[in-house]
């Protein structure tokens, strides 16, 4: 026993020696570990919002693909982000191989993101599109890959330091077992570190929730967007291929949803917009969901499930359409609306979601086409489509290359058969299907939101033609007719004589005709349009008179001074039957404005010779002469002029 005291209380005594010396280098142990994790953690909370920004970028170059342009804003906010992201990764990842990793892959999706935001601002949306597939989706992928490795290693490092520092607290804890206030300070300061971890945790987690969410949600509505609904679409598609059902997605295009913004306004118009989501919702299954893709257009997905069928989501299309025309009300004023609806039925309709949306939309173009309100997607469509896609190419190229041609009709005085004016309507040369009449390429134009620049193109032509004519002698006014997306183009009349004086034509050689169903649509601006064009000078006409809805009250405040009558009226023009009760009694009354009354439509002696009874003006049709060329018209007008011409054609 003696032998073995020393050696216990030499033990002891070195012990109790040590505890200073092992709690001092514990400290400073502890004190550079916790510097270490707190290091790693603030790294990685840091490369977790670059994550954040990033998908934050991605997502805003979705919006403006939805929306269809990008504002200097945006491209500014863009350049910031990526410079932020650079010198963040700069100073505080101090790992040079972390670096050569992140900062290439950050700078291949800032490229392949400019160049996307490039295509949409100069209006290749097509082109943004496939851009946004094959090069920002794959770079944004990698560099979120890569970013993830990052924060997993920098999370890995930092909690290696904090197990260092818990052996290290629990170590002189042992040893300083019988220092209460220490074994209470290490279990406050544990305590506290979890606390404050687990706040950092969450505040990470809800800038990661709201960041996620503004990417797949659109800022207007709340209602998902295009990327979180394709996400939608691809996972409802994995459902209905594994168990054989079937779902479907409806794709919604408010029709002439530009009248409203543009008689309204804009703010107007997201209210409007707005106020969809609400009407809507209640129509749809729980499991449904509600999307806007970008400007007026809506999608919904009909997930697979229960007895989903076409009939389904037909009845489905056609209470949405019944919701949307109810008026909805703006500043008191009652606003109807009316919705085309295409229906695409998956896995039928395409084995991704791109498919199964494009189809929806080939569907809703032929809904809006046939004016049905809503159609179900087949495969005969798609010769449609992309007849549809190829014409509206041609036409972009027939504007540029001078293949749209203007030919012209006469018009002549009932009482002596003199040729009064002529009539400006287009036709296209096309280079392998010869000449088209407007018929077969109008609806293209105005699909594709060309109508404005074919307007000006005819009208262009129609004034330089009126030039040629009055330098040969033949004074004649020249007319043209004007749709209503250049009706509604505020600064219409500048551009009108603009051209009237580049071919130094006086303006009253031009008449310019518009139909009253236009007109009655917006009567303030369009009729303040109408009345600045009068104004200078230039004709104005009534076309396709009776077969809309305008008033007499009406009739008097606008700025015409001629109506053509429509020819349905004068086809069925007999003595004493209600169409030649109609065309008297508009006879009559524009005698009693003041007003030309031009008869359309004229191809028989018989009708000639009635209208001449009743009272009218003037006439236009097949019986005075066809539409022709310039150079066709021009010899058969100056044998009109000779005295042994005959009145009528």
């Amino acid at each position: 026993m003696s032998s073995v005291r020393p050696i216990r209380f030499f033990g002891t005594r070195a012990a109790l020696a040590l505890v200073p010396l092992v709690a001092l280098a514990g400290v400073l142990g502890i004190g550079r570990t916790q510097d270490k994790a707190q290091r790693e953690q603030s790294a990685r909370l840091t490369i977790a919002h670059l994550r954040a920004e990033a998908g934050a970028q991605d997502a805003a170059a979705w919006r403006a693909i939805a929306d269809g342009r990008v504002d200097a804003a945006l491209a500014s906010r863009v350049r910031r982000a990526f410079a932020g992201m650079y010198a963040t990764v700069q100073a505080v990842d101090d790992h040079p191989s972390a670096r050569r990793t992140l900062l290439p892959a950050m700078l291949r999706f800032e490229n392949a993101l400019g160049d996307e935001l490039d295509h949409i601002a100069s209006g290749r949306l097509a082109e943004a599109r496939r851009l946004d597939t094959i090069r920002v989706e794959p770079a944004f992928a990698a560099l979120e890959d890569a970013l993830r490795r990052e924060e997993a290693e920098h999370a890995r490092r930092a909690d290696a330091a904090e197990r260092v520092g818990d052996v290290a607290l629990w170590l002189i804890a042992v040893m300083t077992l019988c220092s209460v206030s220490g074994v209470f300070l290490l279990f406050h300061r544990a305590r506290a570190r979890r606390l404050e971890a687990e706040l950092r945790e969450e505040s990470l987690e809800r800038t990661v929730r709201d960041r996620e969410h503004d990417a797949n949600h659109d800022a207007l509505t709340g209602l998902l967007n295009r990327r979180g609904l394709l996400e939608q679409v691809d996972a409802a598609l994995a459902e209905a291929r594994t168990d054989g059902s079937v779902g479907a997605v409806l794709l919604l295009d408010i029709d002439r949803f530009k009248e409203v913004n543009d008689a309204l306004g804009h703010t107007a118009g997201d209210a409007l917009l707005a106020e969809l989501g609400p009407r809507l919702a209640p129509l749809l299954r729980e499991v449904d969901c509600l999307a806007r893709l970008g400007g007026d257009e809506l999608a919904v997905l009909m997930r697979p499930g229960g007895r989903l069928s076409r009939r389904a989501a037909e009845r489905l299309a056609a209470r949405m359409r019944a919701a949307i025309a109810a008026p909805f009300v703006f500043d008191g004023l009652p606003v109807q609306l009316q919705a085309s609806v295409g229906i695409a039925m998956f896995p039928r309709d395409g084995a991704g979601a791109d498919d199964v949306l494009r189809c929806a939309d080939v569907a809703m173009y032929r809904a809006k086409r046939d004016r049905s309100g809503a159609a179900v997607y087949d495969a005969s469509m798609e010769e449609d489509s992309r007849a549809r896609l190829a014409m509206t190419a041609q036409l972009r190229r027939a504007l540029a290359e001078d293949e749209l041609v203007v030919h012209f009709q006469p018009k002549a005085r009932v009482r002596d058969g003199a040729v009064a004016g002529v009539e400006a309507l287009v036709r296209w040369e096309h280079p392998e299907r010869g000449l088209l009449a407007p018929g077969i390429f109008l609806d293209a134009v105005e699909r594709a939101g060309l109508m404005h620049e074919l307007t000006v193109c005819v009208l262009d032509q129609a004034i330089e033609q009126a030039a040629c004519w009055a330098q040969e002698g033949l004074d004649l006014q020249v007319a043209v007719n004007l749709p209503e997306d250049s009706l509604r183009q505020v600064d219409l009349p500048g551009e009108v004589m603009a051209l009237l004086a580049r071919h130094d034509v006086p303006p009253h050689r031009l008449r310019l005709e518009v139909t009253e169903d236009v007109i009655m649509r917006d009567p303030l601006l369009i009729g303040d349009v109408v009345g600045r064009l009068a104004g200078h000078g230039i004709g104005i006409s009534l076309d396709d008179f009776g077969t809309g809805y305008s008033s007499l009250a009406h009739l008097k405040r606008l700025a015409v001074d001629e109506l053509k009558i429509d020819r349905a009226f004068i086809d069925g023009m007999a003595p004493g039957n209600d169409d030649a009760i109609i065309v008297r009694s508009t006879i009559e009354m524009a005698r009693n404005l003041n007003l030309t009354v031009v008869a359309e439509g004229v191809e028989t002696e018989a009708a000639w010779r009635q209208l001449e009874e009743l009272g009218c003006d003037e006439v236009q049709g097949y019986l005075l002469g066809r539409p022709l060329a310039a150079g066709e018209l021009t010899p058969w007008l100056h044998a009109r002029r000779r005295p042994s011409a005959a009145p009528r054609g």
